[in-house]
């Protein structure tokens, strides 16, 4: 063999060492990462990026106070300061000066997180309440109000006393020939900046919104299919996708579900039947939340209606979401123009 050959071969031997190495490292590092921090992702990941939105408005006097709705399961939005030394559930590792507030995986009263930033200190506030506050013993679905008290900022649960108003409209059950109607006039028209490319599976997908418009609806308060087919055309344009990134949460399918909710239950993200499900029955979740809440910032005619509201966020500054559901429900209902009758 000769020289030129051997030279080739120790380069190739050293780059295939080196990738060993890369590799064991790596291994090594995420062990480690996972070692430190303590859990795996939490699927209600996303609130602390609300608290941080909501604290920044705080800390820059924007707003007096804010509240959060917010999915309240596998970790917990809880309170750190270091002198409240009476604190019931042990902050994880950090080196934080001033008051935080982190999501934590809460395991033997011990504060676990699955990433940095799960944890956020706070810049101008000097206290959060005056004892710990912490999720952990509350509703899968909770509200909170944050308000600020000069240099205090005040966490607390808000509960809604209003009793229901007795004249609020209720849906009549929609005959599946009504919703093909709908999506035939969704296909070739534009609703609220969006159309419905449902192509050849149209009917496949008005038997699932009905079945599970059924399904999670209420007898004494039904949910309409059209209000779903709304949903689906704002959130994926009828189109069966794939699970894309959105604030660091993936999000898949027709009703752009985050992953975590078909992972948890061990179900395919990639179904399209599945993805129909998961989005009703996660709609269903933010009515039991939100049915008796009120908003000033936006007159709900309905529960269903507080329910999309809360479908992306319960915030004033999410509401163009609801606008553009319901405008294009009402107009999915009574289509300007007259309109070829589906076939079943």
């Amino acid at each position: 063999m000769n020289k030129k050959a051997i030279s080739s071969l120790s380069s190739l031997g050293e780059l295939i060492l080196a990738a060993i190495i890369l590799f064991t490292i790596y291994i090594i590092t995420s062990n480690i990462i996972a070692w430190y921090y303590g859990r795996e992702e939490c699927d209600n990941k996303a609130i602390i990026k609300d608290v941080y939105n909501i604290i920044q408005d705080l800390e820059s006097k924007n707003v007096q106070s804010a509240d959060l709705f917010a999915y309240n399961q596998e970790c917990y939005i809880t309170t750190f300061s270091q002198d409240q030394s009476y604190n019931k559930i042990k902050p994880p590792k950090n080196n934080f000066k001033s008051p935080f507030i982190c999501l934590c995986g809460v395991n033997n009263d011990e504060c676990s997180i699955d990433d940095p930033q799960s944890c956020m200190e706070l810049k101008t506030f000097t206290q959060i309440n005056d004892a710990q506050f912490t999720t952990k013993d509350l509703d899968t679905y909770i509200f909170l109000n944050f308000k600020r008290e000069d240099k205090k900022l005040i966490i607390s649960e808000k509960i809604n006393t209003q009793e229901p108003k007795q004249d609020e409209k209720q849906t009549e059950p929609l005959d599946i020939n009504e919703l093909l109607t709908a999506m035939d006039y969704a296909k070739t028209h534009t609703i609220e900046g969006t159309t419905c490319s449902c192509g050849d599976k149209c009917q496949q997908y008005a038997d699932w919104i009905i079945k599970y418009s059924k399904e999670y609806g209420l007898e004494d308060d039904p949910l309409d299919p059209l209000i779903i087919l709304s949903m689906m055309m704002q959130e994926s344009n009828c189109k069966p996708k794939g699970c894309r990134l959105d604030n660091n949460q993936y999000s898949c399918g027709l009703m752009q579900v985050n992953k975590n909710d078909f992972t948890s239950r061990r179900e395919d993200p990639l179904d399209p039947e599945t993805q129909v499900k998961a989005g009703v029955r996660h709609l269903r979740g933010k009515y039991d939340g939100v049915k008796d809440l009120t908003k000033d910032c936006y007159a709900h005619r309905t529960k269903w209606e507080k329910a999309v509201h809360a479908y992306n966020g319960w915030f004033c500054s999410n509401l163009y979401y609801p606008q553009k559901v319901m405008s294009r429900y009402e107009t999915l209902k009574n289509p300007p123009q007259p309109l070829l009758t589906a076939q079943k």
